[in-house]
C-alpha cells in the first residue's frame, strides 16, 4: 500500500471467466480473468469500500466480496 493506490486479491470462483471491481459504490469497473487489481491515483488518507464480483457463463454474479482499505 501506498499514500495513493493499493493492492486488492482474490480467490479464483469455479468456473469464472472474469471479475468486476468497484470502490465506494461506485462504476462496475472489469478486470479481466486476472486475481489481482492495482488501485492507483487515489486520494490519500481516505478509506476505500473494495467489491469483487465474477462473471460466470456471460452471466454477472449478484454476489460479492468486500474489504475496507484505507490508504496511507
Amino acid at each position: 500500500m501506498t499514500d495513493t493506490g493499493f493492492r486488492v486479491q482474490w480467490d479464483a470462483v469455479a468456473g469464472a471467466t472474469g471479475y468486476q471491481i468497484r470502490f465506494n459504490g461506485g462504476g462496475w469497473v472489469n478486470t479481466g480473468n486476472v486475481l489481482l487489481y492495482i488501485a492507483s491515483a487515489l486520494t490519500p488518507n481516505t478509506n476505500y469500500n473494495v467489491e469483487v464480483r465474477p462473471i460466470i457463463g456471460g452471466t454477472i454474479c449478484n454476489e460479492t466480496v468486500s474489504d475496507s482499505v484505507t490508504t496511507a
